[in-house]
């Protein structure tokens, strides 16, 4: 039997999200509130609320009214998921990271830029918009950079090449490994490096805590950052400081990949 706290509990779904998504969106450019369209609808406004987070899930019957009232087809409410999806995962991203950009698409900041954005019909103007936008992302990623060697350790080879061209894309150098015993050749060879970004899981005897033990020991001044997709990978704080490191959660995007780097070079205590 599903209970309410059954329902509060599990997490809205990416398509549920990106459906009510659209329809916040469509509602606000026609210039309507959500009790407006809740009285069209015949439902009350916070049945509307819930369909715009993704909370409840919109019937085909609903979302059929809902076209109407909007002055939209069906279509344009539901298409457009499936290439969102493809295309970030394509990239390597994982499917968390699409419910992470679904989020965002959800924030009122950002519904008003594509609101603002829709009306504007001149192709050159939708350019310079895009180059402004672009130019305010690369400051407030300025201060971020940096120029120390990070030794990253992935076995995922779309998760590692991903790391790596945004950590080259900072200005850092990098190595990559496969898995802790080729981060262990290189770290008793010669070759310098600053940090160790290594993932939790790692293939073979060696996991990413054990390995940083090792490393450390024949580096003891080497920073450590961690990364992992699973909260519960008996990772503890004890654990962690014992590491001198921090943990870097998955998914993660290119801003807290870029704090979190600094913040193990720079700022943890136990650095």
């Amino acid at each position: 039997m599903t209970t309410s706290t059954d329902r509060l509990d599990k997490k809205a779904h990416p398509f549920d999200i990106f459906v009510g998504t659209k329809i916040k969106l469509l509602r606000k450019k026609k210039g309507l509130s959500q009790t407006a369209l809740a009285r069209a609808l015949g439902i009350t406004f916070q049945q509307v609320q819930k369909y715009e987070r993704g909370d409840n899930r919109v019937s085909v019957s609903r979302l059929y009214d809902i076209s109407k009232v909007l002055d939209v087809s069906l279509a344009v409410l539901v298409s457009g998921f499936d290439v969102l999806e493809a295309g970030m995962l394509g990239t390597g991203a994982e499917k968390e990271e699409v419910e992470n950009l679904l989020d965002q698409l959800r924030s009122d900041e950002i519904l008003r830029l594509i609101e603002h954005y829709s009306e504007i019909e001149d192709p050159g103007v939708r350019r310079s918009i895009v180059s402004q936008v672009e130019a305010l992302a690369r400051a407030a990623m300025k201060e971020r950079r940096g120029s120390e060697r990070v030794l990253v350790v992935e076995d995922d080879p779309l998760v590692r090449n991903h790391v790596a061209a945004t950590l080259e894309t900072l200005g850092y150098g990098v190595r990559t490994c496969v898995a802790a015993e080729d981060a262990m050749s290189v770290a008793r060879g010669d070759e310098p490096f600053d940090l160790l970004f290594t993932d939790i899981v790692l293939p073979g005897r060696m996991n990413g805590i054990e390995l940083a033990s090792e490393i450390r020991t024949l580096r003891p001044n080497v920073r450590v950052l961690f990364t992992t997709g699973f909260a519960n990978d008996a990772v503890n704080h004890e654990t962690l400081t014992g590491s001198k490191a921090i943990l870097l959660l998955k998914p993660y995007r290119k801003r807290k990949l870029a704090d979190m780097v600094r913040i193990a070079l720079e700022d943890w205590p136990g650095a």
